[in-house]
């Protein structure tokens, strides 16, 4: 859910941004403070950013034509079509990871100790990696738009990117931690069966879990991200 958060709250604050590095684009008032268009947009925790914000995708009318410049524009659509996808696919997300919870339930259900247990472990160990793993490399893929908005969006909304940042951050931490868990439960569970072709997702599971960890550390480092 911090993911469909920090998704929602990318969308309203690239709604409401305005070009900040381009020469004669207003940002806010005459005295620089946001404007009545801008209003509940710099409050970090708005209504709008916590039922899902309106990802609105025009700039506020008084902003005036002097902040339109074409590429930026485009930049900016693009940025806002992308968060407002990502918070749809965070919130299947959070679907399909509850799911995943619910078979560890049933797995430690079994008598432990027995090859059942052990092959059932197994299978919710590597249910709940795949799912930890699409939750990370969906933040990930929000990480590059943030960047750009912190850059080139409105100074007025900053604070609310600063919040967007922090609640991926927790999402990020979140799918890292249990991925690593996940991974560490289906590897100490004693295979029942030789084998399978699901053991071909470690690969995979693992190259997420390492991406995972390089994001985090360089954002601890105060290093930031930049955009592709």
């Amino acid at each position: 859910m911090m993911l469909a958060f920090a998704a929602s709250l990318a969308g309203m604050v690239a709604g409401y941004s305005a070009p900040a590095k381009f020469e004669g684009a207003p940002v806010g008032g005459d005295d620089g403070a946001a404007t009545d268009g801008d209003e509940g947009a710099s409050s970090g925790c708005g209504d709008g950013a916590i039922s899902g914000g309106e990802q609105s995708t025009t700039i506020g009318a008084d902003q005036g034509a002097g902040g339109r410049h074409g590429g930026w524009e485009a930049a900016r659509r693009a940025v806002a079509e992308r968060v407002a996808a990502l918070r749809e696919k965070a919130l299947q997300l959070a679907d399909s990871d509850a799911e995943a919870s619910g078979a560890f339930s049933s797995a430690f259900a079994l008598p432990p100790g027995t090859d059942h247990h052990h092959a059932a472990v197994r299978v919710a160990a590597l249910g709940g990696a795949r799912s930890s793993a699409a939750l990370g490399g969906a933040a990930l893929a929000l990480l590059p738009d943030l960047d750009w908005l912190s850059r080139e969006g409105n100074p007025a909304v900053a604070a609310d990117v600063a919040v967007a940042h922090a609640a991926l951050r927790a999402a990020l931490t979140g799918a890292r931690t249990n991925l690593s868990a996940d991974l560490a439960l289906y590897e100490a569970a004693p295979p029942a069966t030789a084998a399978t072709a699901a053991d071909a997702d470690l690969s995979a599971l693992r190259d997420t879990l390492a991406a995972m960890d390089a994001a985090l550390t360089t954002d601890a480092s105060g290093g930031g991200h930049t955009s592709a």
